[in-house]
């Protein structure tokens, strides 16, 4: 009996620990952007609110699904394989929270590529994939019951995993291309572009592994539960992943137009001064201020296809 609930309850309380350290820091970061950013689009709002709620009813219906598992239905080890309500409302909170996630990442897309329908539709299609298999997969494992019968749901899981997979490394890739694209070979441009690409590179890390290694462990080890210990977590990933992205855009709007006041003989970059793509998209462009004759020299050397080319150069959308 030992060597099978390490091997299935074990894991999942340690899933717990993880999802509720995550929590908390998931939690702070929502408090602090809301705090911070009262000014912010209320959609922007909308999104973080809606994600942090999502993952308090998964907090929430996963510790009602330990306390049935490891209270009321204690030394009945029947009881404890059947599936409650709890255990699937918990596993479909962390769908919905991780295509809230991925629907906000296509957003952004679709305004930095300006408007680039074949990006965006497939970031949509992967999101709207997962979702689709993650409904599916709930509704299946409420169907069979029983966690002793989970193998039986194996092909959608793997579907919704893999979907979810594919999709946060495609927006990933397309986030990096996106901003290296962007380059304009001024030093201080592209140092905040590869702060952008570096935002981006850790973001879609962690979530796209912890789905990978979800389908993985799922499929090689369905009767154990060691595939909780990089899903449960993964909504709390999709929640900090966005809010941090949110703040990350003001932290970094902050640094450009404070640059130069902390160093001496430094020159200011003020992004107040720098204009707007359509759509109120925030630019990160070469700009020079009078008297840098080194920088507009290198603007002015610029062919005018290439300056055309990057004067849209964008850092992050609203």
């Amino acid at each position: 009996m030992g060597t099978q609930f390490d091997a299935t309850f074990s894991l999942m309380l340690i899933g717990f620990f993880i999802d509720a350290v995550l929590y908390g820091a998931g939690m702070l970061l929502a408090f602090q952007y809301f705090q911070r950013y009262p000014e912010d689009p209320k959609s922007s709002k909308a999104i973080v609110g809606s994600m942090a709620f999502l993952m308090t009813v998964h907090i929430c219906t996963y510790f009602a699904w330990a306390y049935w598992a490891f209270i009321i239905s204690f030394g009945s080890l029947l009881d404890i394989d059947v599936m409650p309500r709890t255990a699937v409302t918990q596993l479909l909170a962390i769908y919905m929270c991780a295509f809230i996630s991925q629907l906000f990442f296509a957003w952004r897309i679709w305004r930095l590529s300006h408007r680039n329908i074949w990006l965006t539709t497939w970031v949509l299609v992967l999101a709207c994939l997962q979702i689709g298999a993650g409904i599916a997969q709930t509704t299946l494992s409420a169907e069979v019951g029983r966690f002793s019968k989970l193998a039986t749901t194996i092909k959608v899981t793997t579907i919704q995993s893999s979907a979810t997979a594919a999709c946060d490394l495609s927006i990933t890739i397309i986030l990096i291309m996106l901003f290296h694209t962007s380059r304009t070979g001024l030093k201080r441009t592209d140092t905040l572009l590869n702060k952008l690409i570096v935002y981006s590179l850790n973001r879609g890390g962690a979530t796209t592994l912890a789905a990978f290694l979800n389908m993985l462990f799922f499929v090689l080890f369905p009767q154990k539960f060691i595939f909780m210990l990089p899903l449960l977590p993964s909504g709390q990933l999709y929640l900090i992943s966005v809010t941090t992205t949110l703040i990350s855009r003001h932290t970094i709007s902050s640094e450009s137009s404070h640059r130069g006041h902390s160093g001496g003989g430094s020159t200011n970059f003020p992004l107040s001064g720098v204009p707007t793509a359509p759509g109120n998209v925030h630019s990160v462009l070469a700009w020079a201020p009078a008297g840098d004759r080194e920088t507009v020299g290198e603007m002015t050397t610029m062919d005018e296809g290439h300056r055309d080319r990057k004067k849209d150069m964008m850092a992050i959308a609203e």
